[in-house]
């Protein structure tokens, strides 16, 4: 889904810089609910403000909800059937080369230093290979990225408003 929402929204349609992608996939993995409705609603947010993610996400929304209502009946009649079995085995294969197609895209469109890339390999082990939950991964990964940002600026971060001033 997101090397789909990544070529319409940054290389089709233009509405969306890489940096934009990267932070709509931060927040769309951050927040709950459907990274496309996330996507869109960010989108929409980003191109009209409040009104433009509102109609954008209903109409990702209402779609879906009118071919799913309809395609319930047919899909309870078919459940069991051989056929329809072997169908959805083959498009469940389909969907790991999907993901791990657009694992490879964001990963290459990340900044090229090694600390990206040490950071989105732990990520990845501790996700993939781990029974750590996604908001710990999260939360880790938040606390390596400010950890290199001071590695690499050598600064403090301000801890109040006396040190702002």
């Amino acid at each position: 889904m997101l090397s789909v929402i990544e070529r319409e929204t940054v290389e089709n349609h233009k509405w969306l810089t890489h940096a934009d992608m990267m932070s709509l996939v931060v927040i769309a993995e951050s927040t709950p609910g459907p990274i496309a409705v996330n996507a869109a609603t960010y989108v929409g947010f980003k191109q009209r403000g409040f009104w433009g993610a509102l109609i954008a996400t209903f109409g990702l929304v209402l779609p879906s909800v009118l071919i799913i209502s309809c395609l319930y009946f047919v899909i309870d009649a078919l459940i069991g059937n051989y056929w329809f079995d072997a169908v959805f085995k083959g498009i469940s294969c389909c969907v790991v080369v999907l993901v791990l197609n657009a694992f490879i895209k964001l990963a290459f469109s990340q900044k090229q230093d090694w600390y990206g890339w040490t950071a989105m390999v732990v990520a990845s082990i501790l996700s993939l290979f781990t029974n750590f939950s996604v908001v710990l991964v999260l939360l880790i990964s938040a606390v390596v990225g400010i950890c290199i940002y001071l590695v690499k600026t050598k600064e403090k971060l301000p801890l109040d408003k006396e040190d702002n001033q």
